[in-house]
């Protein structure tokens, strides 16, 4: 998550000179960016001004060749792939997960995120990188401030239902759009992935038929599974994830006093279902720990301007290589399907992360 107002000078001051490794992999990477237009017919629930058409800005990250070298721009290396489609939380942005991105493009994956409008704050790329999130969905979250309790009925909220919506239609928007931005990359198998409120929405349309989602990444997002009681009374159960999943949770967001029984939520959903899941947690972090925001922002100005529970105590350079590590260490297992990986023995060496649930580990991959 990058703003305008901080400069990498600024950053240098709050979290030192060093810096998160640089891509492991043997591969460059290149990027390529583009714009996915919504039928004009799509009413654009997030816009605070009615009429025009809902654009969403996306980018892919691929190999490019070996390491060191100068490719042709845009050339994707030939059996690049699978695909991982990674979405941000609300008020993030284009980049709010550069250095993971970069991390699994040099290992050979195609990653692909988005900026939804009205969530992120630069969703009209670039021809209006300054706009905020939407003022309606502001307002809808602020119900939820110091009241966790609210949380179903906020969800329940008819604008909220289609906010979900209109959020899972840009992601099945995204990855419709990519076979032709990126010809010879296979789509026949997909993992998904978010944070927060990506996490939300990935795991919706992970669970789509027709998504060919594969495996499933969820970076500190409660899980949102509405129902309705026959008395009108909204509450929230989990259903489960069919799919071979990481949980990877912050810890201050598991214990905060404004968070903790949302994401007891995901305890409910961990003990559902059959498919392999490793769920684990991040010591001493906090909310935006699981994204770029820790080396853009350090943890002073990250905790002034987002507020409790967003930066913990972990270093922040580790908490963005540890992340970054869990992740491409499942996807291996479950989105390779590379039988050698041993999870979670292979991240045994990660002290920063507790173990929390593992099931059916050793499942064959599908």
């Amino acid at each position: 998550m990058k703003m305008k107002l901080t400069t990498w000078s600024v950053m240098a001051v709050m979290v030192g000179c060093a810096g998160p490794a640089i891509p492991r992999g043997e591969s460059g990477v290149s990027t390529k960016s583009w714009v996915a237009d919504h039928d004009e017919s799509v009413v654009d629930v997030l816009a605070d001004t009615a009429g025009g058409r809902r654009r969403v800005p996306v980018r892919a990250y691929f190999p490019s060749g070996p390491k060191g070298t100068s490719p042709q721009a845009g050339a994707i290396a030939e059996g690049a792939g699978p695909v991982l489609v990674f979405m941000h939380g609300t008020n993030g942005e284009l980049d709010a997960h550069d250095l993971l991105a970069r991390d699994l493009a040099s290992q050979g994956w195609v990653v692909i995120v988005g900026a939804h409008p009205g969530l992120a704050r630069t969703a009209d790329y670039p021809n209006a990188p300054s706009r905020p999130i939407s003022s309606k969905l502001q307002a809808a979250i602020a119900k939820l401030s110091g009241a966790p309790e609210s949380l179903p009925a906020v969800f329940a909220d008819p604008f909220m239902q289609q906010t979900l919506e209109m959020l899972r239609a840009d992601l099945r928007l995204i990855v419709a759009s990519a076979p032709d931005q990126l010809p010879g990359v296979s789509f026949d198998r997909i993992a998904y992935g978010g944070h927060s409120m990506g996490a939300i929405v990935t795991m919706g349309v992970c669970r789509e038929a027709s998504s060919r989602c594969v495996a499933f990444v969820n970076l500190d997002g409660p899980p949102a599974d509405l129902s309705i009681s026959p008395d009108g009374v909204a509450t929230l159960t989990p259903q489960p994830v069919d799919r071979p999943s990481l949980v990877m949770t912050s810890e201050l967001m598991a214990t905060g006093a404004n968070t903790r029984a949302s994401w007891e939520l995901l305890d409910v959903q961990d003990a559902l279902g059959t498919a392999p899941l490793l769920s684990v947690q991040l010591k001493k972090a906090g909310h935006l720990d699981l994204t770029d925001a820790p080396v853009v922002f350090g943890h002073v100005l990250q905790g002034t301007l987002f507020g409790a529970g967003a930066a913990g105590s972990i270093d922040p350079i580790r908490a963005v290589d540890v992340t970054r590590t869990t992740v491409s260490t499942f996807l291996q297992r479950y989105g390779r399907c590379d039988g050698a990986v041993s999870l979670p023995g292979s991240l045994a060496d990660l002290p920063e992360l507790e173990v929390k649930v593992t099931r059916a580990l050793d499942a064959p991959c599908r």
